[in-house]
């Protein structure tokens, strides 16, 4: 396929100008910051599988992730703005979830910068659980910091999580259920 004259000259001067815009209008170089971490990296040992990340309001970067030793059970931990494990946060560093095989879908800060952590338990209830910025479950916060909608049917899907600035959250998702017989529910 030829491209008429017209295009041609428009892709050309289109070329001309990306090659003449300065450098920093184009992609910027990455770079290691050396002063994070341990030249540039944290490690955190025995950790398999990193679920999320998020930055709270203070620049800590908080993970969710599961860890060598506790076989299905995701753990969010806190890293300062320097790469080091928080030991003030939950127990040296570190709050083990209260589910076995829970799938954590999304996490955010509410405006107080408690930690929410949405999920599904492997009851397919969908789940909320709220953190203190201290990194222990918010006792104030449905059961014991746990929130649990259960009747979902089989298969909650959740899409989004909102935490609007009042403290409400709003949660986009689907749910399915299994039929053998019609009009009856397997669940």
């Amino acid at each position: 396929m030829e491209i008429p004259g017209a295009m041609k000259t428009i892709i050309s001067l289109f070329a001309i100008l990306l090659l003449l815009l300065p450098s920093g209008l184009r992609s910027q170089e990455l770079v290691i910051d050396e002063t994070f971490g341990d030249q540039g990296m944290t490690k955190i040992p025995e950790f398999d599988l990193i679920s999320r990340m998020e930055f709270d309001r203070k620049g800590n970067i908080l993970i969710v992730g599961q860890p060598e030793h506790l076989l299905w059970k995701q753990t969010i931990f806190r890293v300062d703005s320097t790469g080091i494990v928080d030991k003030s946060f939950g127990n040296e560093g570190f709050l083990p979830l209260p589910f076995d095989h829970f799938s954590v879908i999304n996490m955010g800060l509410d405006s107080n910068n408690n930690i929410l952590i949405t999920g599904i338990s492997m009851e397919h209830n969908l789940v909320v659980i709220r953190v203190t910025d201290s990194g222990v479950l918010d006792d104030t916060f449905g059961d014991q910091g746990i929130f649990k909608f259960s009747g979902l049917g089989y298969s909650p899907i959740i899409k989004s999580v909102i935490h609007q600035s009042d403290d409400k959250i709003l949660i986009l998702g689907a749910y399915s259920y299994s039929f053998s017989e019609p009009g009856s529910s397997d669940h």
